[in-house]
């Protein structure tokens, strides 16, 4: 398996698992949280193909400040993941650029 396959099998894993995470939060949650849950997976699914990628990349990352923000606001802890899923998300657009150029 070469290096470019298993990036494409890594976007398609990290799709799935914020799919499946904002699929828990839009059927458990209540209000603003559930909405967020559904829009998130409308971004992740943006995210999966080339010509919307980016799209998708903007919107997880402001979604996920977005997440960021309430939780701290609502008095929760600081969800310091967003900060991790949001910079996969960019790692994984940076290297499809890297990508086309080469």
């Amino acid at each position: 398996m070469n290096l470019h396959r298993m990036l494409d099998g890594y976007r398609l894993f990290y799709a799935g698992f914020i799919i499946v995470a904002s699929a828990q939060t839009a059927l458990l949650a209540h209000g603003h949280m559930a909405i967020l849950g559904s829009v998130e997976i409308l971004a992740a699914l943006l995210f999966l193909f080339h010509r919307t990628r980016l799209l998708g990349t903007a919107a997880l990352c402001l979604i996920f400040a977005l997440a960021f923000a309430l939780s701290i606001a609502a008095g929760e802890e600081w969800p310091l993941r967003m900060v991790f899923y949001a910079g996969t998300a960019i790692f994984l657009l940076l290297i499809d650029r890297w990508r086309e150029t080469a």
